[in-house]
């Protein structure tokens, strides 16, 4: 093997997989160097053309939860792995969100950025701030995925601003998220 992974893919992807990406990789996902060449390769095996397309997000989704429906949550959450935007999901950005659901221990630089993932979910029009209504969209989107009815979502959503917007400002904001997370069960998904 060489210093590069390449692949044959087309040119939403031409991208190869370098000792220098590698590197911030494993800065950045506390995976070592083994790991992101065993999930490249296995990433490459199941996407010969190097991303995730949207469609083929959704059926992860679907997969992983067919008691449920997947599909809205799994645009959400495309949203935030397609940190370029290019509606395609990389290698990198693959790897990279994925890390910080999957690994228990982390740094705090890692916990950090984890924690700005869940907030991309919630905050879908990028005001770095989560209204009631994406607070509620989401929260749906959860209970569809878990097979629940997704009408009892407001009355849960009404329940964490009261409790949870500190400041009273009727978003909620980065801190204020991440003590909902500590406390509510509901977010165990995170």
């Amino acid at each position: 093997m060489g210093n590069k992974l390449e692949s044959n893919v087309d040119s939403h992807s031409k991208k190869l997989l370098n000792e220098h990406q590698i590197g911030i990789l494993i800065k950045n996902t506390s995976m070592n160097r083994d790991e992101i060449i065993n999930w490249y390769k296995k990433f490459l095996d199941e996407y010969p053309d190097g991303f995730i397309s949207k469609k083929n997000f959704i059926k992860i989704f679907e997969n992983l939860y067919p008691e449920g429906d997947a599909s809205r949550f799994a645009q959400f959450a495309f949203k935030a792995f397609d940190q370029d935007k290019n509606n395609f999901i990389t290698f990198n950005e693959f790897v990279a969100t994925c890390s910080f659901m999957i690994r228990k221990q982390s740094t705090k630089d890692q916990e950090t950025e984890r924690l700005k993932l869940i907030f991309r979910l919630f905050d879908q029009n990028g005001d770095r701030r989560i209204s009631f209504d994406e607070m509620n969209r989401l929260l749906e989107a959860i209970y569809e995925l878990n097979g629940l009815d997704a009408k009892s979502s407001k009355h849960k959503v009404n329940y964490i601003f009261i409790k949870y917007d500190l400041n009273k400002s009727k978003y909620i904001e980065m801190n204020e998220l991440i003590k909902i997370l500590e406390n509510e069960e509901l977010f165990i998904i995170f």
